[in-house]
C-alpha cells in the first residue's frame, strides 16, 4: 500500500475532512481518540493482515509513528 494511501484511510477511521499530513502531532488533532485507536488496529488487520496492539497505537506520537507500524508493508 503507498503510505499517501494508508494516511488517508487513517483520515477516513478518524472520521476528519482536513487533510493529515506525517509530521502532525495525535494529541494536536481533534478526532484522536480511543475508538480511532482501535479503528486502526483493525484498518491494520483487514488491508494488511497486520496484528498491531493497541499499547503499540498508543505510544505513537505523530502520524508518521502510526505509519511506520505498518513496516514494509508501505511504501
Amino acid at each position: 500500500m503507498k503510505k499517501q494511501d494508508l494516511i488517508e484511510e487513517i483520515k477516513n477511521v478518524m472520521q476528519r475532512e482536513k487533510n493529515l499530513t506525517l509530521e502532525m502531532e495525535l494529541k494536536d488533532i481533534e478526532e484522536w481518540d480511543s475508538l480511532t485507536v482501535v479503528g486502526i488496529a483493525a484498518l491494520y488487520d483487514k488491508f494488511m493482515g497486520i496484528k498491531i496492539e493497541i499499547n503499540d497505537i498508543n505510544k505513537c506520537k505523530t502520524i508518521s509513528d502510526i505509519v511506520k507500524l505498518a513496516g514494509d508493508k508501505v511504501y
